[in-house]
Protein backbone atom coordinates (compact mmCIF):
# COMPACT_ATOMS: atom_id res chain seq x y z
CA UNK A 1 0.00 0.00 0.00
CA UNK A 2 1.53 3.30 -0.82
CA UNK A 3 0.44 5.79 2.44
CA UNK A 4 1.26 9.64 3.02
CA UNK A 5 3.90 10.37 5.11
CA UNK A 6 2.40 12.44 8.04
CA UNK A 7 5.35 13.09 10.29
CA UNK A 8 9.19 12.58 10.61
CA UNK A 9 11.25 12.25 13.61
CA UNK A 10 14.91 11.08 13.12
CA UNK A 11 14.58 7.22 12.05
CA UNK A 12 10.88 7.09 12.84
CA UNK A 13 7.96 8.25 10.08
CA UNK A 14 4.14 8.27 11.35
CA UNK A 15 2.13 7.88 8.22
CA UNK A 16 -1.68 8.51 8.20
CA UNK A 17 -2.86 5.03 9.64
CA UNK A 18 -0.37 5.49 12.53
CA UNK A 19 -1.77 9.07 13.50
CA UNK A 20 -5.43 7.09 12.96
CA UNK A 21 -4.83 4.42 15.23
CA UNK A 22 -4.20 7.53 18.40
CA UNK A 23 -8.21 7.95 18.63
CA UNK A 24 -9.39 5.83 21.15
CA UNK A 25 -10.30 3.03 21.38
CA UNK A 26 -7.43 2.09 19.31
CA UNK A 27 -3.68 0.34 20.63
CA UNK A 28 -0.63 2.05 19.56
CA UNK A 29 1.34 0.24 17.38
CA UNK A 30 5.21 -0.10 17.96
CA UNK A 31 5.79 2.86 15.09
CA UNK A 32 3.91 5.05 17.94
CA UNK A 33 5.69 3.95 20.08
CA UNK A 34 9.19 4.70 18.33
CA UNK A 35 8.01 8.05 17.47
CA UNK A 36 7.30 8.67 21.29
CA UNK A 37 10.71 7.20 22.24
CA UNK A 38 12.83 9.39 19.75
CA UNK A 39 11.10 12.30 20.62
CA UNK A 40 11.90 12.04 24.81
CA UNK A 41 15.61 11.04 23.96
CA UNK A 42 16.17 13.80 22.08
CA UNK A 43 14.61 16.71 25.13
CA UNK A 44 17.58 18.28 27.21
CA UNK A 45 17.69 17.93 31.03
CA UNK A 46 16.48 15.36 33.12
CA UNK A 47 14.23 13.01 31.34
CA UNK A 48 16.90 12.20 28.66
CA UNK A 49 19.66 11.34 31.20
CA UNK A 50 17.01 9.32 33.49
CA UNK A 51 15.26 7.00 31.37
CA UNK A 52 16.74 4.23 29.17
CA UNK A 53 14.42 3.61 26.11
CA UNK A 54 14.27 0.35 24.54
CA UNK A 55 12.68 0.49 21.24
CA UNK A 56 9.67 -2.21 20.05
CA UNK A 57 12.42 -3.90 17.51
CA UNK A 58 14.89 -4.09 19.91
CA UNK A 59 12.58 -5.75 22.53
CA UNK A 60 11.22 -8.11 19.83
CA UNK A 61 15.49 -9.28 19.29
CA UNK A 62 15.79 -9.68 22.98
CA UNK A 63 12.92 -11.98 22.88
CA UNK A 64 14.18 -13.80 20.24
CA UNK A 65 17.86 -14.29 21.31
CA UNK A 66 19.73 -16.52 23.52
CA UNK A 67 20.18 -15.65 27.38
CA UNK A 68 23.34 -15.38 26.89
CA UNK A 69 23.29 -12.72 24.46
CA UNK A 70 20.82 -10.79 25.92
CA UNK A 71 23.98 -8.13 27.97
CA UNK A 72 25.94 -8.03 24.45
CA UNK A 73 23.03 -6.40 22.94
CA UNK A 74 21.43 -4.07 25.50
CA UNK A 75 24.85 -2.95 26.87
CA UNK A 76 25.54 0.07 24.91
CA UNK A 77 22.42 1.06 26.18
CA UNK A 78 24.57 2.08 29.33
CA UNK A 79 20.87 0.87 31.35
CA UNK A 80 22.43 0.51 34.42
CA UNK A 81 23.69 4.62 34.44
CA UNK A 82 19.70 5.20 33.98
Amino acid sequence: TNMAQTLTLGDVTLVEADIGLLKPPNWFNDNIISFCCEYLSRREGETRASIGFILPNLAYLVGLCAETDVYDIVQPLRLKEK
